[in-house]
């Protein structure tokens, strides 16, 4: 190894051999460094949605997010119907983006209910979950709640567990049957178990415990002389603002079939809530199945298939589904009063037909202020869930009760396994946002559930634009999906669904079930976060979680699942001041004059280092530079001086 200097080749001394080494490991250390900051640098910038319809995992992973997993699925016959075709003609995929994602990690709420998930409702602040096991669980999901998890239970062997809540009303000596499926509702900070011939409302108080409200029925007697009959009272429950609705049935003199019925309540204050109308249907249309002989048949003795299969109700609406007739039923509330003798009914308003080529329609529904969603599951001629105007404001242009929505044409045209399915619709659910309703429709057969977004404003005007579209189809989590395989009979993946708060949540009461008299645990809740309208999803990588990040009005961010774009989550900025940072670093190992591999730099790069770093770095061909090069010049100049002085005083 030799240094040019003064003409001629000198042998480099070992100080200087060493300083070399040094240099050398101090030009790895520093080229390894810079390398690894420009990687980490892009890795940061395609780590981020690359679009604004991409999805990663929710917040109970502890890992980085899963990427997307798209899907495409044949449909597995010919034609679909001339429905079907025409929207396919119609479906506009550049206006609206399409994507399925796969949900997080399933796990259970409370752990040791069997069949966790059977039952399912949520509110910005509760989820609960009932079993069919007899046991329900109800859990607040802020994070300012301090209540613990409120626990229910029909079971007489739990009577006597302190951390059990147990049914309390008037029954008249009935005694429920263990093991049947508790029906659950929520609404705000309120929920409502419904089991064992009672619903027990309760209210969560300042987030830091449950208040139990009431019990209903508070008593037997229904109008028109008719008798409640205890085992059918709380097959299904919901709420609505001071007005809740509960499926049960009366006893019909001459008759030893109980007719069907639903019985609503009113809210005068907080804590008391009063019976004020009970709707029946004794048309032979309306039985339900299994109920002949007065027999508690089923899950809860609900009655699948006749009047009250499903009730949804919204202020001063109320929907009962008849999938025997293919149809939901209408009522308006009408009348008033004060705190005694309400003078309140029910009327009814408008029957909802689900149309040729549709059977079981009103098998599921929910219902806002807008919109109502009625599913029809069904094994023969398709299965979907149909969106309906629930406007009777005059001079709309989408009239009261007419269609604007059917899942099934857009499953059809996407290929999506919901297309063949024959269960889609069997549950369903929506929450509205600002001018957004966000619906989700489960499919236990073909093990997704479908995310769908409805613009209340284009009810109101003639707007060239469809109501609805289909924003994603949510699957197990990865390795989960099992769909169609033999081996999986029991899997029961979007049987239940809700909405918590800006989460969709879908529910697999199956998932490592065996049997009932086991008694262990089973069934598993799932999330899929989204935002508002407004906002979009942001992974945050410090908690490994989604975000909501605020990008703009609701027309150029939806919200829902689409997740942030790049100029959204300001990557390019972030990046860019990365850049700056890691270029000042280069410069700070200029300045200290490391060696920068230049024999293998171009001539273009040498003009640009030596610009802005105000060094150069092009050196001639042999010569290299070392630390201290300047300082030893310096010191063999002034030797050199200094022998010239002598020589010149020895002439003297």
């Amino acid at each position: 190894v030799c240094l040019e200097g003064e003409g001629k080749q000198v042998e480099m001394a070992p100080r200087q051999q060493h300083a070399r080494k040094k240099a050398d490991h101090a030009q790895l250390c520093a080229s390894s460094a810079i390398t690894l900051a420009l990687a980490c640098s892009i890795a940061l910038v395609f780590a981020q949605p690359a679009s604004a319809v991409s999805f990663q995992k929710t917040a109970d992973i502890t890992g980085p997010p899963d990427a997307l997993l798209p899907r495409n699925f044949s449909t597995g016959q010919g034609k679909i119907g001339a429905k079907v075709a025409e929207a396919e003609k119609s479906y506009d995929s550049s206006s609206h983006s399409f994507t399925t994602v796969a949900a997080s990690t399933c796990t259970p709420v409370e752990g040791t209910i069997h069949g966790e998930g059977k039952s399912l409702d949520a509110s910005g602040k509760i989820l609960v979950v009932g079993g069919d096991d007899g046991r329900a669980v109800a859990h607040c999901t802020t994070t300012r709640c301090l209540a613990p998890d409120k626990k229910f239970s029909i079971n007489p062997e739990d009577a006597t567990d302190s951390s059990y809540s147990v049914p309390m009303c008037a029954r008249t000596g009935y005694t429920p049957v263990k093991g049947k499926t508790v029906h659950v509702a929520a609404l705000d900070d309120q929920l409502a178990f419904a089991g064992g011939g009672c619903v027990e409302l309760f209210r969560l108080e300042d987030n830091l415990d449950w208040v139990h409200v009431a019990s209903f029925p508070q008593t037997m007697d229904s109008k028109d002389g008719l008798s409640l009959v205890p085992q059918y009272f709380g097959s299904l429950v919901t709420l609505s603002e001071g007005v809740m609705a509960v499926t049960g049935a009366v006893q019909v003199k001459g008759s030893a079939v109980p007719a069907p019925a639903v019985v609503l309540f009113l809210s005068i204050s907080q804590l008391t809530w009063v019976q004020v109308d009970t709707i029946t249907c004794s048309d032979p249309v309306c039985a339900c199945p299994g109920w002949a002989g007065g027999s508690q048949v089923g899950s809860a003795s609900s009655c699948m298939g006749g009047f009250g299969s499903a009730v949804a109700v919204q202020e001063q609406l109320l929907a009962i589904g008849l999938p025997n007739n293919n149809s939901v039923l209408i009522y308006r509330q009408r009348g008033a009063g004060g705190t005694q003798g309400l003078d309140v009914s029910w009327e009814f308003a408008t029957v909802i037909s689900g149309g040729t080529g549709v059977s079981g329609l009103g098998a599921s529904l929910a219902m806002g202020r807008q919109l109502l969603v009625a599913g029809y599951p069904s094994l023969v001629g398709g299965s979907g869930a149909k969106v309906y105007s629930m406007v009777s404001d005059p001079g709309v242009a989408v009239p009261f009760g007419k269609e604007v929505y059917d899942t099934r044409a857009d499953c059809c045209t996407l290929k999506l396994r919901c297309c063949t399915s024959g269960l889609v619709g069997s549950a369903v659910s929506a929450m509205q946002q600002q001018d957004t309703v966000h619906v989700i429709v489960g499919d236990p057969l073909g093990r997704q559930a479908l995310l769908v977004d409805c613009n209340t404003l284009s009810l109101l005007s003639d707007s060239p634009h469809a109501v609805c579209h289909m924003e994603a189809a949510v699957n197990p989590p990865a390795g989960e999906d099992t769909a169609g395989a033999p081996e999986h009979p029991q899997r029961n993946f979007g049987g239940a669904v809700a909405i918590n708060g800006d989460d969709f949540v879908v529910a697999d009461a199956n998932q490592g079930c065996s049997s009932p008299s086991t008694g262990k645990g089973c069934g598993c809740i799932t999330h899929v976060p989204s935002c508002p309208p407004g906002f979009c999803l942001l992974y945050d990588w410090s908690e490994s979680r989604h975000v909501c990040l605020g990008c703009g009005d609701a027309s150029q961010c939806p919200g829902s699942i689409h997740s942030c774009a790049i100029e959204q989550a300001g990557i390019f900025a972030v990046t860019s001041l990365g850049t700056a940072l890691i270029f000042v670093l280069c410069c700070c190992l200029c300045s200290v004059n490391l060696r920068l591999l230049a024999s293998s730099l171009t001539s273009c790069w040498h003009v640009i280092v030596d610009i802005c770093c105000c060094l150069p770095v092009h050196r001639r061909e042999g010569e290299e530079g070392l630390l201290g090069e300047d300082e030893e010049r310096r010191e063999r100049e002034e030797e050199k001086r200094e022998r010239e002085r002598e020589r010149e005083r020895e002439v003297q």
